[in-house]
């Protein structure tokens, strides 16, 4: 089973990374809407991070993964 996840790093108010990951995104998102929704969240403090506070985008990306369940 492929599993899919969009990744949004932030810069937080500590000088730290803050991950956010939101699972089984959108096939056809763009960089506009990612970046809309990344801006969204630093406005409104929507998220509180134990690395602090979201200041600034740092990146966003799509991972990948092919995920095999094993029975024992």
């Amino acid at each position: 089973m492929m599993k899919r996840e969009l990744e949004l790093t932030f810069n937080t108010n500590l000088n730290k990374k803050a991950r956010l990951l939101v699972p089984t995104p959108r096939d056809n998102l763009t960089p506009a809407e990612i970046a809309t929704v990344m801006d969204f969240i630093i406005q409104k403090n929507i998220f509180g991070f134990p690395q602090g506070v979201a200041l600034s985008k740092a990146g966003a990306r799509i991972l990948e993964s092919n995920v095999v369940k094993i029975d024992v």
